[in-house]
């Protein structure tokens, strides 16, 4: 998470953000996150407009496999 957290730092979004850039980053991979409110729309709408970089997504891809069960802060709201 903390590398998650330092990406988007440089890029001035979430690791919500920073994970669903990820996912739609993926050749195979269609993210459809569920908002239940406002608030969360626009929080995941901010992983649209920007892209990680090639190396970004490239080491991003081993770490995923590291987390497990991890909450998104989103999930909290």
């Amino acid at each position: 998470m903390s590398r998650i957290k330092e990406i988007g730092g440089c890029y001035g979004k979430s690791p919500t953000q920073v994970a669903l850039n990820w996912l739609t980053s993926q050749e195979n991979v269609v993210a459809i996150p569920g908002a239940k409110n406002a608030s969360q729309a626009k929080e995941f709408a901010g992983a649209l407009g920007w892209s990680l970089t090639r190396e970004e997504v490239e080491e991003l891809r081993p770490l995923s496999k590291e987390i497990k069960g991890i909450k998104m802060p989103i999930e909290e709201s």
